[in-house]
């Protein structure tokens, strides 16, 4: 209807969205909608015995709905399977995101910044609550879950883009949202997906983009200051939604070889080129795309801020994840964990690895919510898990997968007591513990 339906046939469209929330449990929404028909018959252009007989059908239908004929339909609403984000109630005042039982030092070396419990935590509390600086959902999801907020498209009214026909929404409230945004990456997202780009490459150019120019380019005293020393104060706190948070990660950039970084140099410069096709850049910021015109100072910085973007996403991205339950299963137990994207969470990505984590992450959309996993005594450290997991993967296998991948040799108490598999263990003593729990 936004995009010049014919008026006359808008009765038809409303019928069909009638009987989609019938379909799914929804009388209340399908009723609205049959009333909506109703109003837009005046339009229709059709015969009057066929605009009567529509009518009818309609009349009947709603009266079924209104007299509760059918109490399986009444009061569902499309939100009924939505999760409420929890709140944390007590937040840290220089990282609003995180618990105040949740203290981030700064240790420098090799453990850098790293989270500490002020007190003891309770097995299952709330730990963070933090919505990312920027998430990009896997192509192979693009249809099936919403671009912006990552659910499943299974809502009684979906979206698209109004200009291509790439991704979908679940909401028309979520192409809205994303409307900006997704204006400066329409024509490239294809590009990108039929490169084979990585998912580090699509985050660091919708980092870029998510911001409008004229916003980004006041940021440049920001950017250098988080290269530098940045430290949050209560009037200016670490939050995803800050660049200066975002920038301020680690990236290892003095440690890199030459080829490393001659790599991603020359993958922000493919980006760079890719980011001038769009409208993203005003017309007098742009040079031509040849070899012998030099690039101006804010293309530079543009470039710069991608190279930036690659490095500090290759340590700090997480996964998002959707939980999947198996059909005709009940239980949670067979379920599975889908990757279907990636974002950015600058608080928790602050936190260290542990082969034994004393924490779980979990998403509602895009928001990532961290409990405890089981008691974490006061001074104690708070550590997530990059992947590797002491229960299932030997020692020299998870060691190898954070040196590839991370850049450090784990000394986590997993590592230093050189702890079996779950499966290696003798399992009289797993029912000695268990007897004496």
């Amino acid at each position: 209807m936004n995009i010049g339906y014919p008026q006359e046939l808008y009765y038809k469209l409303e019928e069909r969205r009638a009987k989609c929330y019938l379909a799914l449990g929804n009388g209340i929404k399908s009723s609205d909608a049959f009333k909506k028909t109703l109003q837009h018959l005046d339009f229709a252009k059709i015969s009057l015995d066929k605009k009567k007989k529509i009518e009818s059908d309609i009349r009947i239908m709603l009266a079924i709905l209104e007299k509760g004929g059918n109490n399986q339909f009444k009061g569902k609403s499309e939100k009924k399977n939505e999760c409420i984000i929890p709140k944390v109630k007590e937040c840290n005042k220089f990282y609003p995101a995180c618990s105040s039982a949740v203290e981030i030092r700064d240790a420098g070396g090799d453990i850098g910044r790293h989270a500490i419990a002020t007190r003891d935590i309770a097995p299952g509390e709330l730990l963070v609550v933090e919505r990312p600086h920027s998430t990009t959902l896997l192509g192979e999801y693009r249809l099936k879950n919403c671009h912006y907020c990552f659910r499943k498209n299974i809502a009684p009214y979906p979206a698209a883009c109004n200009t291509c026909t790439l991704i979908a929404y679940c909401s028309p409230s979520c192409r809205n949202a994303d409307a900006k945004t997704h204006l400066n990456e329409c024509t490239i997202l294809g590009p990108l997906w039929l490169s084979n780009a990585s998912i580090t490459c699509l985050m660091a150019i919708k980092a870029v983009i998510q911001t409008p120019w004229n916003q980004l380019v006041q940021l440049k005293n920001d950017y250098e200051h988080a290269k530098q020393n940045y430290k949050p104060t209560e009037k200016r706190p670490f939050i995803s939604s800050d660049f200066i948070s975002y920038w301020s990660l680690v990236t290892h950039e003095t440690t890199r070889t030459q080829d490393d970084l001659f790599h991603r140099a020359y993958m922000a410069a493919w980006l760079l080129r890719l980011l001038k096709t769009t409208d993203y850049l005003p017309e007098e910021v742009k040079t031509p795309d040849l070899h012998d015109h030099q690039l101006s100072s804010d293309e530079l910085f543009i470039g710069d801020l991608l190279l930036h973007h690659l490095q500090l996403l290759q340590f700090n991205t997480h996964e998002v994840s959707e939980l999947v339950r198996l059909r005709n299963e009940k239980s949670l137990a067979k379920s599975k964990n889908n990757f279907i994207g990636g974002g950015l969470y600058p608080t928790t990505a602050l936190l260290n690895h542990s082969c034994n984590p004393g924490i779980v992450r979990y998403f509602i959309g895009t928001t990532m919510v961290v409990r405890a996993l089981r008691t974490i005594r006061a001074g104690t450290e708070i550590c997530d898990n990059y992947g590797p997991i002491f229960t299932v993967e030997k020692e020299l296998e998870r060691q190898r997968k954070l040196r590839l991948r991370y850049w450090f040799d784990c000394g986590c108490e997993a590592c230093r007591g050189h702890w079996p598999l779950v499966d290696d263990i003798d399992p009289r003593i797993l029912r000695i513990l268990h007897v004496f729990k």
